[in-house]
């Protein structure tokens, strides 16, 4: 059964809001990137914003700047307590919502995955910005959780996370439609006790959208064993045994600004 991502946001927005310390520190890189940006008069949307993280981020390190929060996740926008222009719940797979066509800038941090098309809404996206205008975002993509899918494939279980887009293929559909002026990858990780302590991380922030099934209690024994006995393969810079008592998960983030440089999409 695949977890539908506001549902599991609906349920975790208030740890969310306060503890996605992640998410936080992404959308403040992102905001710094904006900071040189020649932004054009006109709307500024801030898409996926779920409780704020990165319009709080623009607000506070660009002065003026106010972005207007769209999500399909109500309890979320709620947790927001930016000073923004407005908030609108609106569901992305839908589309670019119509009033933010011709948008002088359109930020998204850590959102796009979890649309059923990430691949198409960027280029929807890029198409939606204004002459001149502006879209800057930041989006985890496959050669993430490479502990846990080792650990999964080691312990014969299935791999219940999201599917990640490939950053290559996000970055050649956006190229179609606009001049991307800067691409990387962000690379964080983050160390836990145990693969389970992890998911019930992910559980009670509703970060667990878009999983793609459940295990049963036998299989996440399982796969929590392979997951620490995989990371201990492993050997140290001095040619020792790595042996590590707990584990590492990876995110690879990445990063593009683009801008719509033609008259014309």
């Amino acid at each position: 059964m695949n977890i539908k991502p506001c549902q599991a946001f609906a349920r975790g927005a208030d740890m969310y809001a306060k503890n996605a310390k992640l998410q936080q520190a992404v959308a403040w890189r992102l905001a710094k990137y904006c900071q040189n940006l020649i932004i054009p008069e006109g709307l500024k949307w801030d898409f996926g914003a779920g409780s704020g993280h990165l319009a709080a981020a623009l607000e506070r390190q660009i002065k003026g700047l106010s972005a207007i929060l769209v999500d399909n996740c109500r309890e979320l926008l709620a947790k927001s307590e930016v000073a923004s222009v407005r908030k609108l719940e609106w569901d992305l797979n839908q589309g670019v919502p119509p009033e933010a066509i011709g948008a002088a800038l359109i930020v998204s941090s850590f959102a796009l995955h979890w649309l059923k098309d990430p691949v198409g809404q960027i280029k929807l996206w890029g198409k939606a910005i204004a002459p001149g205008g502006w879209l800057a975002i930041t989006v985890p993509i496959q050669g993430s959780f490479k502990s846990w899918h080792r650990a999964a494939e080691i312990a014969g279980v299935k791999f219940t996370g999201i599917t990640l887009p490939i950053g290559a293929d996000l970055i050649k559909s956006l190229g179609q439609v606009a001049e991307i002026k800067e691409q990387k990858i962000l690379r964080y990780s983050k160390r836990y006790n145990s693969g389970l302590e992890f998911l019930k991380e992910m559980k009670w922030m509703g970060t667990n959208g878009g999983a793609t099934g459940t295990l049963n209690q036998r299989e996440l024994r399982k796969l929590n064993n392979y997951w620490l006995d995989n990371q201990n393969n492993g050997i140290t810079s001095k040619g020792e045994q790595n042996k590590s008592t707990k584990i590492t998960i990876n995110w690879d983030i990445l990063l593009i600004i683009a801008q719509n440089s033609t008259e014309n999409n």
